[in-house]
């Protein structure tokens, strides 16, 4: 691979995908035609509040933050799905 460089949404997508854990390295490195030790660099800075490939610590941050915000979201949703359907059937219980 050569010395490519990607776009911001380009690794932000990249490392979303890894995130979610619905694709393998494999997979999501043929997506995005990268090198797999590449995605784990991102993912290593990502992670421990470094630059990613020029990108300015500021932008790539924010993107990170929205990134676990929403995922800390859709798990309080499903767990408040599944506990406003858990008081549903006591509700059903109590009124019978």
């Amino acid at each position: 691979m050569s010395n490519k460089t990607f776009s911001l949404e380009t690794k932000i997508s990249a490392l979303k995908y890894l995130e979610e854990g619905r694709y393998s390295t494999r997979e999501i490195c043929k997506m995005f035609n990268l090198n797999p030790n590449r995605l784990y660099e991102w993912r290593a800075k990502y992670q421990f509040g470094g630059t990613v490939q020029g990108t300015a610590n500021s932008s790539f941050h924010v993107a990170w933050a929205k990134l676990i915000e929403e995922k800390r979201f859709m798990k309080t949703l499903r767990f408040n799905k599944a506990l406003f359907a858990n008081w549903i059937a006591c509700m059903g219980i109590m009124r019978n």
